[in-house]
């Protein structure tokens, strides 16, 4: 029991699995952790942007009232909240933040 115990904790550290061919495998954590991340900068840029007034006044509205509503959808969910509670994705909300950014970079 000790053993597998063990073994687990161990096993969580690895963000990439060599095969016996000397090639590399992403591990799912790298993967979530690189999507996070990538996720969060859109964020911050989409911030940024809307602190400076870069870009189209209409885009920028839209983009300022976003975040609250996103905050009222239950993208994030505590470990006390039940799944099933969950309304949206985080690929959702990643693709609502993409649409935010291309009306205020693409547009004109």
């Amino acid at each position: 029991m000790i053993f597998s115990f063990f073994y687990f904790l161990e096993r969580k550290k690895f963000l990439f699995y060599p095969t016996s061919g000397g090639k590399l495998y992403n591990s799912l954590r790298y993967e979530f952790s690189t999507e996070g991340l990538h996720t969060y900068r859109k964020l911050r840029l989409l911030e940024n942007t809307i602190n400076k007034n870069n870009g189209p006044a209409q885009a920028l509205k839209a983009a300022k009232a976003w975040p609250d509503s996103t905050r009222k959808e239950n993208y994030f969910y505590s470990s006390t909240t039940f799944m099933n509670n969950k309304t949206s994705s985080f690929t959702e909300l990643d693709k609502k933040l993409d649409e935010q950014l291309k009306n205020i970079f693409l547009k004109k």
